[in-house]
């Protein structure tokens, strides 16, 4: 394989996403970032994935000819006009890029749990599922899976959506429950503080290691054949958000009381059961590494400053 160019390297999918393509040999890992990182090990191209650069991006894919593109670009907060600059019109100028270089890449896109509209009772979440977002990151995440499957459909790009469900390990941003959960009794344990605040802790989630999404997006830009343009990335185990929460603060140490508010994420609006149906992946080889305990583990010990909104899922 000539190798992976994996666009939004710097955030935490994208760095994860890196390393397992250096693990696994994925041949020449180049990454695409708006501005250049400090931590980002492979060869990394300053590019702002804005209309105005579909020459220089679509000059760079010609130039580096990778097998496989992956793009973590976006974001998961912002009014509605900055959702749709990150998470759509990214998308449009990166399909652009592929299409003027003619590139064989294949092209993995990472959708969003946040796209399906809510299953009855506690059924599981398919590829088939409708696509019904409830808050204004999952609208603009389905118009751009739609731009991924459109050209994959009426271009001949070869493309593909990977819906990513809860994302949990290091690096994660402060708007996810879990990056929030995990700063804010961090903080209370080194402070001395006898209580936090956090929003409704009753819903169930399906929270995948950031590893193991990794793995599960290499291994789909790297397999031969697909089956599908749309796959679930989850572990397909629905979890107390509760539980986690206590997770996490064992983990950090503090003992303290975690109280309830009433305002829950605006990204995941009142759903409150979600689980990925993983059959296709699974179909493919794939199974979860990592468990809850050695996400969070990861979580907390890598807990830094993060990009806020820099995370797809």
């Amino acid at each position: 394989m000539a190798g992976i160019l994996v666009a939004g390297g710097s955030g935490p999918l994208g760095r994860a996403i890196l390393a397992e393509a250096r693990r696994s040999g994925a041949g020449e890992v180049n990454s695409l970032v708006r501005r250049h990182p400090g931590d980002v090990t492979a060869t990394a191209h300053v590019v702002a994935l804005v209309r105005k650069t579909v020459e220089e991006v679509a000059g760079l894919i010609a130039r580096l000819e990778p097998e496989a593109i992956v793009n973590c670009v976006g974001r998961t907060d912002g009014d509605p006009t900055e959702l749709a600059r990150a998470n759509v019109d990214t998308v449009s100028v990166l399909l652009d890029a592929v299409e003027r270089s003619e590139s064989a890449a294949r092209v993995v896109h990472l959708g969003s749990a946040a796209e399906y509209a809510p299953m009855p009772g506690e059924r599981p979440t398919t590829e088939e599922t409708p696509l019904e977002p409830s808050t204004p990151y999952g609208t603009t995440k389905v118009a751009a899976s739609r731009l991924v499957l459109s050209a994959r459909g009426e271009r001949g790009i070869d493309a593909i959506v990977a819906r990513v469900f809860n994302p949990l390990g290091a690096g994660m941003p402060p708007t996810s429950l879990a990056g929030r959960a995990a700063r804010l009794v961090s903080e209370a344990a080194r402070s001395g503080r006898a209580w936090v605040e956090l929003g409704p802790l009753d819903a169930r989630r399906d929270f995948i290691d950031l590893r193991d999404v990794a793995h599960a997006v290499v291994l789909l830009a790297r397999s031969q054949a697909l089956e599908h343009d749309v796959y679930n990335l989850g572990r397909g185990r629905p979890v107390p958000v509760r539980d986690l929460v206590r997770l996490i603060s064992t983990q950090v140490g503090f003992a303290g009381e975690i109280r309830e508010g009433a305002v829950g994420s605006p990204r995941s609006g009142a759903l409150v059961y979600q689980c990925a149906d993983v059959s296709r992946l699974t179909a493919l080889g794939w199974a979860p590494r990592f468990g809850l305990s050695a996400s969070v583990e990861a979580l907390v010990d890598g807990l830094r400053p993060a990009v806020a909104g820099e995370v797809s899922g």
